[in-house]
């Protein structure tokens, strides 16, 4: 029975995430708390991941992105960008090349995504 409630409430939220009838980082939560409260998970599987170090940095590089794009940052540096660029369809090009020589010169994933052996994990 546990797994068609889960089942339920993924596509619930399936469906609000695609409709955006609500934001999507409250319908994370809401389906995180109806889980918990059902009791599918424990409270305490319900908020482990929060502690991890990568959700507290992707949260945040979200708050600092939030804070430039407020204080008008970002789009001072869209205007910068977009200048010498005008007139020019080429830009994408040279922004996807200089993508192309950084992973070319960085080829190893972070070293938080090895193993004890070195290998990919």
């Amino acid at each position: 029975m546990a797994i068609a409630f889960v089942f339920i409430i993924l596509l619930i939220a399936i469906v609000l995430y695609v409709t955006e009838a609500l934001p999507m980082d409250l319908v994370a939560i809401l389906a995180l708390l109806s889980l918990a409260l059902a009791g599918v998970i424990t409270p305490a599987e319900a908020f482990l991941g929060f502690g991890d170090p990568v959700i507290i940095t992707l949260t945040s590089f979200f708050v600092i992105s939030a804070a430039l794009f407020n204080t008008g940052v970002v789009e001072a540096i869209g205007h910068r960008l977009h200048r010498p660029a005008c007139g020019r369809a080429q830009m994408g090009g040279e922004v996807e090349g200089a993508a192309a020589a950084y992973f070319a010169l960085h080829p190893d994933p972070p070293a938080h995504q090895l193993d004890e052996t070195g290998g990919d994990g």
